[in-house]
């Protein structure tokens, strides 16, 4: 994914170099670019602005509908691998857990973005990294920090598809997609399943 963003960058950066040079330069290598000699060297000049401008703006318009494009493939990738963690502690299980937790590690490495955007990248990678225990109760432990952070970075990057709840028992806060069929407590597992009440923040 960074490497699709680095490229949607350098691919902006070519194609309006590009169109710079193509209204600049002659129309063929061997044929020199024929001026009208019944047309006023300022219209032509200002002809040959309107069609740098417009090739730039249709450029960039381009590049920024495949970045839009290739931010919304991340948050749907992070959203997804932190589902398959919340979904194993749910059914009391630590199987693929280290796995997704890595994943999302590399998902997220800083980013070139404004400071509320890398504030929040940072934070979940950190949670990310954090997911190292070795047993069930561990790692339900440090889910919530990385929920607390999934939380915050949803909120900058936006995911309608997901809900988020507390636990009064655990204290904590989790991620649950909205198509989810009732609550699933990833604290306490089948011991308590259904606890947990839908909010709409977090509050401390």
């Amino acid at each position: 994914m960074k490497l699709l963003k680095a490229f949607v960058r350098d691919r902006v950066v070519d194609d309006v170099i590009r169109a710079l040079e193509a209204a600049r330069l002659p129309r063929h290598p061997t044929e020199p670019r024929r001026r009208n000699i019944n047309q006023p060297k300022g219209e032509e000049k200002m002809k040959r602005t309107l069609t740098i401008l417009t090739m730039a703006f249709v450029t960039l318009a381009m590049a920024g509908a495949m970045r839009a494009s290739s931010e919304a493939v991340e948050t749907a990738e992070v959203l997804e691998l932190y589902q398959q963690i919340h979904s194993r502690l749910a059914d009391d299980s630590i199987e693929g857990v280290a796995e997704a937790a890595a994943a999302i590690t590399e998902e997220v490495q800083p980013c070139d973005c404004a400071s509320e955007e890398k504030t929040v990248y940072e934070a979940l990678g950190a949670a990310a990294r954090g997911m190292t225990g070795s047993d069930l109760a561990t790692l339900r432990g440090q889910f919530k920090g990385l929920s607390t952070a999934m939380a915050d970075w949803v909120s900058v990057v936006g995911a309608e598809t997901t809900q988020l709840y507390f636990c009064p028992m655990a204290k904590a806060y989790w991620m649950q997609k909205r198509s989810d069929d009732g609550t699933r407590n990833p604290y306490y597992g089948k011991s308590m399943l259904k606890c947990g009440d839908k909010v709409e923040k977090i509050t401390e």
